[in-house]
């Protein structure tokens, strides 16, 4: 196992390793209500750090019905 520091690949909160960015287009109202969620938390996470949790979200619910 590598260590943290000869992995160049960037984290989330310092444990899981991410992949290729994927560009998306979204709404402006969603975007908006995205904003929102991150405002209203206090740990104040950015954008992209609520629709990565947003998605975990809908997958697990999903696998769930399935």
């Amino acid at each position: 196992m590598k260590n943290r520091s000869e992995d160049p690949r960037p984290r989330v909160n310092g444990t899981v390793p991410l992949g290729p960015p994927v560009a998306l287009r979204f709404p402006g109202p969603m975007l908006n209500e995205i904003d929102g969620i991150a405002n209203r938390r206090l740990d104040q996470p950015d954008r992209s750090a609520v629709i990565r949790e947003l998605l975990a979200e809908a997958l697990e619910a999903r696998r769930a019905q399935q």
